[in-house]
């Protein structure tokens, strides 16, 4: 992992013309104790020593796959889904798709130098080398898989909303038709799956 990750850092580098020291300390190396512990027997790792890396959240996937592949910020047509999303990392997705939209040609690099100077600055920097099976699939398809997902997610935390706010308050008109019409889509979605 160690000259994969130096080599990334150096093609990140040329590509965003940030020096590779400055790209070093913002995604970091490799942590030396996590290379160790995968090395482990997994008697050992199953009795608890060693916590297996946890699943990458849709969001930060999403992210990745657009800093990655910028020319999918046209796949994302409708950005109105997302308020309903409580998630970590949603408020840079948007930031990442408003961004990709309004640059006429877009690159990983040239995204990048768009967040230098940001807070978000490290997190475009990591999203920019991480790696993932995913990423070497077919990435349109994925992100579009992964898009489809966020949305249910928003739906089911609307849904969710609603229902507790009716039990406490009741709905209006408008939010009840809402309420049918989201659960009609939730109905057709686990249909679909099916």
């Amino acid at each position: 992992a160690g000259l994969f990750h130096d080599m990334m850092i150096e093609r990140l580098a040329e590509l965003s013309q940030v020096t590779t020291a400055r790209l070093s300390t913002l995604v970091g190396k490799p942590n030396d104790a996590m290379r160790r512990n995968l090395s482990m027997p997994p008697e050992r790792q199953a009795a608890g020593v060693v916590r297996q890396p946890k699943q990458p959240s849709l969001v930060w996937m999403a992210a990745a796959m657009l800093v990655q592949h910028p020319e999918l910020g046209e796949k994302v047509v409708n950005l109105q889904f997302l308020e309903d999303l409580d998630r970590p990392g949603i408020s840079l997705f948007r930031q990442l798709v408003e961004t990709i939209k309004t640059m006429s040609s877009c690159n990983t690099a040239a995204l990048v130098e768009q967040f230098r100077d940001t807070e978000n600055e490290s997190n475009v920097a990591r999203l920019a080398t991480w790696s993932h099976p995913v990423l070497s699939q077919d990435v349109g398809a994925e992100f579009l898989g992964v898009l489809n997902q966020m949305r249910r997610a928003a739906i089911k935390t609307k849904v969710e909303n609603l229902l507790q706010k009716q039990k406490i308050y009741g709905l209006t008109d408008l939010e009840m038709g809402e309420l049918a019409h989201l659960t009609r889509i939730q109905a057709e979605n686990a249909q679909s799956a099916h």
